[in-house]
């Protein structure tokens, strides 16, 4: 079975998979989002967004965050402003 996003947390037992999937459908989220930043170290991908931004950088030296906001191409909503 394949997940239609995937989740990047500092802290791995912050969610179950069950949890992230009821959070994320209660939330007004755009229908085109593909990253959601949750805080500077919590981040849901988009299969889409994981490709692209894997695809296009072998390392990078920056904040995930400020570095995700060079993909012109992402629709990257922040959890904060949808609550």
């Amino acid at each position: 079975m394949s997940a239609d996003y995937f989740a990047v947390f500092d802290n791995p037992s912050y969610l179950n998979n069950l949890e992230l999937s009821n959070r994320l459908e209660t939330l007004k989220l755009p229908k085109d989002w593909d990253v959601i930043t949750i805080t500077e170290s919590q981040y849901v991908f988009t299969k889409r967004a994981a490709k692209i931004f894997i695809d296009s950088t072998l390392q990078f030296h920056l904040p995930l965050k400020t570095f995700l906001k060079s993909f012109k191409i992402l629709k990257v909503v922040d959890i904060n402003t949808i609550i």
